[in-house]
């Protein structure tokens, strides 16, 4: 037809589906999401990937809701991972967002894109301190160790959308949901807007340079 193809959206609904992951994901399949006040995360990162795949679907984008088993080497424009943090006793409140190293040159802006968008929706604090090594070696980005993952030239983030356990993060998640929805299909298009697809499969990939230790020679006597 000549028609250039959709761009592709994966949408990840954390820890949805877990107890059906491969073997190859065991480590995971007893995180089964954090859960406050007889709501789980699960529910909460469902309701919301369904939302924002709506939303990007009625743009004319492809639009994929993921369980914890990702189609080994899946390729997307964009592919973002949804959850939702505790802290067991109510106190904390605020998201984060985070990429791994080991992808394209373009992780940073698709998390600068939802970021931004998402802080001015919602009015949460970014929980910088928050973001911890699981969220940058979640397992969904890592390509070149896991088999169930995105694909290497993917950009991919995960998104902490809130503590679960927080009473009014939980309210957002919740009660705006469609408000949470919108501020990351926004965040998701904005990138796909600045970035077209020759751009983003173009580039090679953001591998660390191995660092090689060469012995010290020993002096002449």
């Amino acid at each position: 037809s000549g028609q250039p193809r959709a761009r592709r959206v994966g949408v990840q609904a954390g820890h949805w589906q877990t107890q059906l992951a491969p073997p190859e994901l065991g480590r995971i399949l007893a995180q089964t999401g954090t859960s406050w006040a007889g709501i789980t995360e699960v529910e909460i990162n469902l309701d919301i990937a369904g939302r924002i795949a709506a939303i990007l679907r009625g743009k004319g984008l492809v639009a994929d809701v993921l369980p914890t088993t990702i189609p080994p080497g899946y390729v997307a424009d964009a592919f973002v991972s949804l959850h939702g943090d505790g802290d067991g006793v109510g106190a904390k409140s605020g998201f984060k967002i985070a990429h791994s190293t080991r992808r394209t040159p373009y992780e940073g802006a698709l998390l600068a894109a939802i970021k931004q968008e998402y802080a001015e929706a919602t009015g949460l604090d970014y929980d910088s301190a928050g973001v911890s090594r699981a969220m940058s070696f979640y397992y969904a980005f890592s390509w070149s160790r896991v088999r169930y993952s995105a694909a290497p030239h993917t950009p991919s983030v995960i998104l902490e959308m809130g503590f679960v356990s927080s009473d009014h993060d939980r309210w957002l998640m919740t009660e705006r949901a469609e408000v949470l929805a919108s501020a990351i299909a926004t965040g998701i298009v904005r990138f796909l807007d600045a970035h077209p697809r020759e751009k983003l499969f173009g580039e090679d990939l953001l591998v660390p340079a191995p660092v090689f230790r060469f012995p010290t020679p020993t002096p002449a006597r």
